[in-house]
């Protein structure tokens, strides 16, 4: 049959996008006891109890996760994956460990905003590397800035596009299904049927 590691993960994936964690957990276990221990498994694993607020529990599966990609599939080891192991880390109040993940997440991506946010807002509310806390905060909420600005054009395009086949469908093809009518011809059959 089809019962391949990956099913499991994708029912995961589903329970987790319908905020089941413990659910996922549950597909996750079954796959661990059927299949060698993979990077993904113990990803979604460690994203599971962190939405459990279990944080000693996705520590251990977001470091299984670290283990299994460091020695396999060193491409997992992406920016948002450290940017979730340093969240995991400060929930479990392990700061120096948070501090050094989210490190290495802004070095594979400095502008990237929620790490820059977490790091700054730590640091702020422990009161400890203030200046650089602030410089990333600043940064955050400017590429956050510079995302909406970015958005404006293609809503913007969007909307006139709506409008304008909104006009055609409510002005232009009445006018001429009526002047075909008048000539006592048919309409071609794409616009008989819009």
């Amino acid at each position: 049959g089809l019962d391949t590691q990956q099913i499991y993960f994708d029912i995961a994936a589903t329970q987790l996008a319908m905020q089941k964690p413990r659910d996922a957990i549950e597909y996750l276990d079954k796959a661990r006891k059927k299949f060698r221990q993979s990077f993904v498994g113990e990803f979604y694993s460690g994203i599971a109890y962190m939405r459990l607020k279990e944080f000693t529990n996705a520590l251990e599966h977001f470091t299984a996760a670290e283990i299994v990609a460091k020695a396999r599939e060193t491409n997992r080891l992406t920016y948002h994956f450290y940017f979730e192991l340093g969240a995991a880390h400060e929930r479990a109040g392990k700061i120096p460990e948070s501090e050094r993940y989210f490190e290495s997440c802004l070095s594979m991506n400095p502008e990237f905003p929620p790490a820059l946010n977490y790091l700054g807002y730590m640091w702020a509310e422990r009161g400890t590397n203030l200046t650089r806390a602030r410089e990333y905060i600043e940064k955050a909420v400017k590429l956050k800035q510079q995302v909406k600005s970015a958005m404006i054009y293609p809503i913007a395009v969007i909307a006139i596009a709506v409008i304008v086949v909104g006009v055609i469908l409510w002005k232009v093809i009445p006018t001429f299904a009526n002047l075909f009518a008048g000539l006592g011809a048919e309409l071609p059959l794409p616009t008989r049927i819009v």
